[in-house]
């Protein structure tokens, strides 16, 4: 079992991002704790991979990485195709919301695994 938390988190405006406080408040950004199942899904769909190649981003285990605001189109566009092929997971649906989350915000998504 996995004990080691694994989020998508979406600061709620840039100062935070700035202050680099992302990961240090829940009041300050919209945190998706994923289940080890969760996790997995991603990885299996290899959506994580095509954001990967698609968004020049290094998203692994044990990693910290985001996708900046001006790669969140894409990175939309990558999850929504992704969808398609994979229509009975949820985690997928989750996922797209943390972007969209993001785009109307204008901030950026940190995937912490």
């Amino acid at each position: 079992m996995n004990l080691i938390s694994k989020s998508i988190t979406v600061p709620k405006n840039n100062e935070v991002i700035l202050l680099r406080n992302v990961g240090n408040s829940s009041d300050e950004c919209y945190e998706w704790q994923l289940s080890n199942l969760e996790f997995e899904a991603l990885f299996r769909t290899k959506t994580i991979a095509r954001l990967n190649r698609n968004c020049k981003v290094l998203i692994d285990n044990y990693e910290v990485e985001w996708i900046k605001f001006e790669k969140l189109e894409l990175a939309l566009e990558t999850v929504r195709k992704h969808k398609l092929k994979f229509p009975n997971e949820s985690v997928l649906s989750k996922l797209e919301s943390q972007i969209e989350l993001a785009l109307k915000l204008k901030t950026l998504v940190y995937f912490m695994f």
